[in-house]
């Protein structure tokens, strides 16, 4: 039996075919993780959180895109909505840049921290916050969230 080895049948790592040119950083971490990279970055909020991903297609995209060149002019773009201007500046594009590129370091405080996370798409994100008009992209809790909801009714 011929064996491959780690580096595959072409010489090269397995996980750097399908990442493309993305640092090892953003190849290797999950989609929940990409939501806590992006949200944690200087100058993004809901809304821009929101127009990136939705342009983009996920958090993971964004920090994709992020580690391309000239991804800080093509953040600015993405964070701009059908009639309205962009979200980002340069600088703040900057930091998204800078985040992606050394993503655990990024997620560093959330794994030494222990919490959860928490995002839009979970069933465990709070349905009242989810109706306010900005809710936030990502929470992290220590406790269960199951616990702090209201009674559904009383006897």
């Amino acid at each position: 039996m011929l064996g491959i080895g780690r580096r595959g049948p072409l010489g090269r790592d397995a996980e750097s075919a399908v990442c493309g040119a993305a640092p090892r950083a953003v190849c290797g971490i999950d989609e929940r993780e990409a939501w806590v990279v992006l949200a944690g970055a200087r100058g993004v909020g809901p809304v821009t959180f929101q127009r990136l991903v939705a342009t983009l297609g996920s958090p993971i995209e964004v920090l994709r895109v992020a580690v391309e060149p000239g991804a800080a002019a093509r953040l600015v773009d993405a964070s701009a909505g059908p009639d309205a201007p962009p979200t980002l500046t340069l600088a703040s594009a900057a930091t998204i840049v800078e985040a992606a590129g050394d993503a655990d370091e990024a997620l560093a405080a959330v794994r030494s921290a222990g919490v959860a996370v928490v995002t839009q798409g979970d069933a465990a994100y709070p349905t009242r916050l989810r109706g306010i008009d900005l809710p936030p992209p990502v929470l992290f809790r220590r406790a269960n969230l199951a616990r702090h909801r209201p009674p559904r009714g009383m006897t």
